[in-house]
């Protein structure tokens, strides 16, 4: 099956990326993944070109590429999933639209706090939704690595301590430990268990 969607998120996952985007007909929401376990998405396998056209080169955000699945693959907390096919990713146009035709509007975010109980039923496991209070953060775990941290505010909803996956963190926040926003246009993806849990992740940030 042939999906043409706009990607809102390529974010990091186990050294590769988890890439998500909106079918272009229906507005879904289409997770590509490499295995029937929701296996992340290869640089390689990530490449798009214009048909006939040059060397494959890496998809951004907001492209609208044109993708080959070989099945819909959901799982309970990943209903968007779908297998891709060794088919040439193809890219169609980039979108030019205002990204606010393309949000979403849930009562919360899957419920209060950063994170869901295992075996929780969810309708979907990927929000796009304008955010207000948000403030970038960094700070150091026991080992010295670099936690990438979000708080805001949605639906009159405080959500705080939220890890980023979006490859831009480092480079918008700099040298900072904080960086505040009046608002942003966010990606939100449930992330695979962990511990028992469920973590709530911000994949993407659209600053306005």
């Amino acid at each position: 099956m042939n999906k043409t969607i706009v990607i809102l998120a390529k974010s990091i996952k186990n050294g590769h990326f988890c890439i998500a985007g909106k079918d272009i007909l229906t507005n879904d929401w289409i997770r590509p993944v490499s295995t029937r376990d929701g296996g992340a998405i290869t640089d390689i396998q990530s490449r798009i070109t214009f048909e006939g056209g040059p060397k494959p080169y890496p998809c951004k955000l907001l492209n609208q590429v044109s993708i080959n699945f070989s099945e819909h693959v959901p799982r309970n907390h990943h209903p968007e999933d779908y297998l891709i096919s060794d088919s040439q990713w193809i890219h169609r146009y980039n979108y030019n639209d205002e990204l606010a035709n393309l949000l979403d509007h849930p009562n919360d975010l899957w419920g209060r706090g950063a994170r869901i109980p295992q075996d929780t039923m969810i309708g979907a496991s990927l929000y796009i939704v304008r955010v207000s209070n948000v403030t970038l953060r960094v700070s150091l775990d026991q080992n010295g690595n670099r936690k990438r941290r979000m708080d805001f505010i949605y639906n009159d909803i405080p959500y705080n301590d939220i890890p980023c996956t979006d490859p831009s963190f480092d480079t918008r926040i700099g040298d900072s430990e904080y960086l505040p926003y009046d608002n942003a246009i966010i990606v939100l993806s449930i992330g695979e268990l962990f511990n028992g849990y469920h973590y709530k992740l911000v994949a993407t940030i659209f600053s306005e």
